[in-house]
Formats: structure tokens, C-alpha cells, sequence
């Protein structure tokens, strides 16, 4: 799914999911994710509640994930901070703009956070 200069708001449990915008935000939410969930802005924000692969350019990310979520966080912004609700680590030596490591009990479901110009948040569903 691909738009510029608009919004796009998904809801569902989907396979393999993309959405891509310039100008626009994303906002998705996505309990359980049977596939892949990609999402690109330029110029955006994107926001909601799945496991997930985001990038931004100049907007926020915000993802939220349910509470009990075991899994793997790589959240990285340059300009701005990493923040998460989740009890993690950051690297030695970085700044308040990158976060790495596992979340609950670990395992292979990764959640990719990408931005250049904006905020990158997780937070826990209750």
C-alpha cells in the first residue's frame, strides 16, 4: 500500500503487510502479526500497536506492544531519543538515541525502529 500527501490508518491481523507514504503518517494496528509488518514515511509520523519494522525521515515513531511481548528491540533515531517502557539495556557508550537487546523471554520476533529526525518510543500495552 503506497500514498503521498496521505494518511494511512490499517486495522487487522494480516500476513505480510506494507505501507509506505511521503507526507503522510501511518497509524496500524496489528495484535497478531502472521508475517512481516513494513512501514516507510517520509515527512510522517508512524504510530500503533504490532511487531514491527519502522522508518521515518522527519517524524516519530511510536509502536506499542502487548505487555507479556518476548521478542528482540533494535530502535535507533539520529536525531532525537529512544525511549521504552520495556526494561532494556542500551549499548555502552550511546547516547539517549539507541536501544538494542531482547524483551521478555527474547526469541526471533524482531522490532526494527528507524528514524532520522524524531523520537523513537515503545510502550506496553495493558
Amino acid at each position: 500500500m503506497k500514498t503521498t500527501n496521505g494518511n494511512v490508518q490499517f486495522r487487522g491481523n494480516p500476513g505480510y503487510l506494507e505501507i509506505k507514504t511521503t507526507n503522510g503518517n501511518i497509524r496500524a494496528s496489528v495484535i497478531q502479526l502472521r508475517d512481516v509488518a513494513q512501514f516507510e514515511t517520509t515527512n510522517g509520523m508512524v504510530s500503533g500497536i504490532a511487531p514491527i519494522s519502522a522508518v521515518t525521515t522527519n517524524g516519530s515513531i511510536d509502536v506499542t506492544l502487548p505487555a507479556n511481548f518476548s521478542g528482540k528491540l533494535e530502535a535507533r533515531t539520529v536525531n532525537g531519543r529512544a525511549h521504552s517502557a520495556f526494561d532494556i539495556s542500551r549499548p555502552a557508550g550511546s547516547r539517549q538515541n539507541t536501544l538494542f537487546g531482547s524483551l521478555g523471554s527474547g526469541g526471533d520476533t524482531l522490532v526494527q525502529l528507524r528514524a532520522v529526525n524524531g523520537n523513537v518510543s515503545v510502550w506496553k500495552l495493558q
